[in-house]
This record gives C-alpha cells, sequence and structure tokens, in this order.
C-alpha cells in the first residue's frame, strides 16, 4: 500500500468504498464554470464561453488572443481548470465597441469557442459562483450500491473537509520542497508559497478529522459563516452554535499562515499551536516573504450531489463547489485515487 503523502487529508466518513482511477481521457473529467451572473450586452470587452480539451487555461487564453489579435496579458478568467479534463469556462478580453463581434468556432484542436457577448469589465480571479463537475471514476472491485448512496447522504448533510488537493501540490508533490529550497533573496513564485500554506491548512484538517473535531467547535475557534469571509469567535456558552454547524450554516476554520495577529484562542489556539509548532521553519519563511495570514472554512457545502453506478465497477460522480475548493478531495470521500 502507498504511503499517505504529507499534505494528504484522510477520509471523514470511514474508509474509501473501493479503489478508483480517474481521467482515462479528458470527457471522463468534466468541469462546467458558473459564473452566477449574466453578460452586461455591452461595453468594450467580451465574455467568451470556450470550451477547452487538453489544455491549461493559460494555454487556452494565450491561443486565444492569438486568434483574435489581443495581447494574452489583457484575457480575464475567473479561475484556472484542470488540464487534463473537458472544460467549458469564460474568458474576459477587451474588444473596442466599433469592432464587430467574433464569430463562435473552433479556434484550433482542443479549443471550441461556444458563445460571445459584449460586457463591461474583464474578468478577475474568483470572480464565479461555483463549478460543477461530471467525474467517471473506475473502480478496481464491484462497489456495493447501499455503501455508496449512504456516504452520498453523509456528504450531503454533513458537507466535505475543505482540503487541497494534490493539484496544489505539484505534479510530483513537491512544491512544499522548493519552497523550503528556495533561498530568501530569489522571487518565489505564488504556487510554492501556496503550497506552503496549504499543507499547513491540511495538517490543522487531518488532525480535527483524526480527533472528530472538524465539523464541531472547540472554545475559540474563528468560525466562518457558509458561503463568505465573515465570521466570529466560538465561546463555550453558544448554545445555538451546534445546531448553526448541523445545518451547515457555519463552519469551523482552519490557519493559512503568516503575519498577523491569530483569530483564534484558548483550546482552538492551542490545538493549532501543536500543528503549528510542527512546521514552524515553513511559517517563519512565509512570514519573512510578506505573507499574511488568513482564515479557511475546514468544511464546504456540496451542491447536487449524485453517484450513479454505471456498472458494477464504475461510478460516475456529479456535483457541485464552490470557487477554491477541490473535486479531488471529494472523490476521497469515496475512493482512493490511484494513477491511471
Amino acid at each position: 500500500m502507498t504511503a499517505q503523502p504529507d499534505w494528504a487529508v484522510r477520509p471523514a466518513y470511514g474508509p474509501p468504498l473501493a479503489r478508483a482511477s480517474l481521467r482515462a481521457s479528458p470527457e471522463a473529467f468534466q468541469v462546467e464554470e458558473v459564473l452566477g451572473f449574466e453578460p452586461a450586452g455591452e461595453g468594450e470587452h467580451l465574455l467568451v464561453h470556450i470550451q477547452k480539451r487538453g489544455l491549461t487555461t493559460q494555454q487556452a487564453a494565450q491561443r486565444l488572443a492569438r486568434a483574435w489579435g489581443v495581447r494574452a496579458r489583457n484575457v480575464g478568467w475567473a479561475g484556472l481548470k484542470d488540464k487534463h479534463a473537458l472544460t467549458r469556462q469564460t474568458l474576459s478580453l477587451p474588444w473596442p465597441i466599433k469592432r464587430e463581434l467574433p464569430v463562435p468556432d473552433e479556434i484550433e484542436d482542443g479549443l471550441q469557442v461556444l458563445a460571445v457577448n459584449r460586457h463591461n469589465r474583464k474578468l478577475r480571479a474568483g470572480s464565479h459562483t461555483a463549478n460543477h463537475f461530471k467525474i467517471d471514476c473506475q473502480l478496481d472491485s464491484d462497489i456495493d450500491a447501499d455503501a455508496l448512496q449512504a456516504r452520498v447522504a453523509d456528504i450531503q448533510a454533513g458537507g466535505m473537509p475543505n482540503g487541497f488537493g494534490a493539484q496544489r501540490f505539484g505534479r510530483d508533490g513537491d512544491n512544499v520542497e522548493q519552497f523550503m529550497a528556495a533561498t530568501m533573496d530569489a522571487r518565489c513564485p505564488g504556487i510554492l508559497m501556496s503550497a506552503a500554506r496549504s499543507v499547513v491548512f491540511n495538517a490543522v484538517l487531518d488532525k480535527r478529522i483524526a480527533e472528530g473535531r472538524w465539523a464541531s467547535a472547540v472554545a475559540g475557534d474563528w468560525m466562518m459563516l457558509d458561503g463568505t469571509r465573515s465570521g466570529f469567535v466560538a465561546s463555550a456558552d453558544d448554545e445555538a452554535l451546534p445546531a448553526r454547524l448541523a445545518s451547515l450554516d457555519v463552519h469551523v476554520s482552519g490557519p493559512m499562515p503568516g503575519s498577523g495577529e491569530p483569530q483564534v484562542h484558548d483550546q482552538a489556539a492551542a490545538l493549532e499551536g501543536e500543528i503549528e509548532h510542527e512546521y514552524a521553519e515553513i511559517i517563519d519563511r512565509l512570514k519573512a516573504r510578506g505573507v499574511v495570514s488568513d482564515r479557511r472554512a475546514l468544511r464546504v457545502r456540496v451542491g447536487e450531489l449524485m453517484a450513479e453506478p454505471v456498472s458494477s465497477q464504475a461510478v460516475r460522480l456529479c456535483f457541485t463547489l464552490p470557487p477554491g475548493s477541490f473535486a479531488t478531495t471529494l472523490i476521497d470521500q469515496f475512493f482512493t485515487q490511484i494513477a491511471v
């Protein structure tokens, strides 16, 4: 059995139901971005709804810019989407008012423009509402249909651990090692600093799952309102808090480390302090690079979750997650992922 990577978070609802391989083809891992707003219909920008296959978002943006005579740096997007997948998302680019709208078409193999509309501003990172996924999982054993649906019910009722997935830590899982190897006088890529923060967050989440406290509060926890950045400190005498947690109205949060005053106190501070002591060198380096601390919910609500057995050894998962949450983390709640 392969050892669990240092960054990994254990399943919250019991052992995996099977081992599963993903991404046998891009069509087996489909992502649809949900913007959550309509194009303005006017303005000096375009919203371009694309379908890409086997391309990163940056590669798709570069190819679209080249085809339509726009500087690649002026192309905007709400979120980065998987390369090894069939994904649909919206890009924005500047387009003069008097210039005729381009016609939706296939730009080149792997990149197709589905719709074009005028808009009044450039898309910014995080401006979308959600991502909808349809993922085919090929299993190495027969699936227990009752156990599968029981796991769906558990996640619908209790939410998903909001851990960072393998993508955050690099193809070889060495982004944190590269961060630590970077000299302090050299520019450090943002993806490496993000991985360093994420490994600490995942460690706190994993510890709380192991102790059965990832979905329940302890004194001094910083609580986050569902779907917002707002929050408050949990107190021992808050009689309404357990019901609010059970209804997914609020979530316990975990640290995204950096400089700044801690937002947790008492028992929560002691719990996080144990992990932060273990990762003290990483945290010190983040502070030295000017990274500011933040909080992230330990749990996230999963929308429209369905698990459909396609055969005795294949399952299709359909679900919706908010921006910043990882589909592979949801899959981990069902199956142990193995390389294709």
